[in-house]
């Protein structure tokens, strides 16, 4: 199967800080069952995150170190084995929205035809997504409020986040549960 839409092979100056934190990328001989796959924003995308965040003034203390987006998240079969992937995808930010049960996460909604071939082909590999549909998304706030949502929107509305963010550094680990709960 083709994956190469709006791909390429990882530069190694430009693996995200998550990955060199976790050190697992392309393991093969790692023996930890995994069902959540991610990838991490580049430094120079997570870099423009930053930015962008604190010129539009959205206030946040949410860990910039774990900024990501998620390529499978298999609830029910979370003892399949992947070693990862090179690769890097471009995504474009389209909108911005409230996920989560309480809708309390705040996200910035992606475009990318290669995070969604990426999940088509671990679809294929076996994995099954937990959610009816993959949405690529980077949460930016949690918790997070309508008017988190409604200054997120005017923000994209006056052009920011504009710049193609590039993602990166395949992980792979076990589903943690309240991912984003204060440490």
């Amino acid at each position: 199967m083709k994956i190469n839409v709006n791909a390429r092979i990882a530069n190694p100056q430009m693996e995200s800080l998550s990955t060199r934190r976790r050190g697992r990328q392309n393991d093969p001989d790692r023996h930890t069952p995994a069902g959540y796959a991610a990838v991490h924003p580049t430094v120079q995308t997570r870099l423009y995150i930053e930015e962008q965040l604190r010129e539009c003034k959205l206030e946040t203390d949410f860990d910039m170190e774990k900024l990501h987006v998620t390529l499978m998240y298999d609830k029910a079969n979370p003892a399949l084995f992947h070693p990862g992937s090179p690769l890097e995808y471009e995504a474009r930010v389209v909108d911005a929205d409230l996920y989560g049960d309480e809708r309390d996460t705040l996200v910035l909604k992606l475009s990318s035809s290669g995070l969604e071939a990426r999940f088509n082909y671990l679809r294929q590999a076996g994995y099954r997504h937990s959610y009816p549909t993959y949405s690529p998304h980077l949460t930016i706030k949690h918790p997070a409020d309508e008017k988190d949502l409604a200054l997120a929107k005017e923000m994209l509305g006056q052009g920011f986040f504009n710049e193609p963010l590039v993602f990166g550094g395949e992980t792979w680990e076990p589903i943690v549960e309240n991912y984003y709960a204060k440490d």
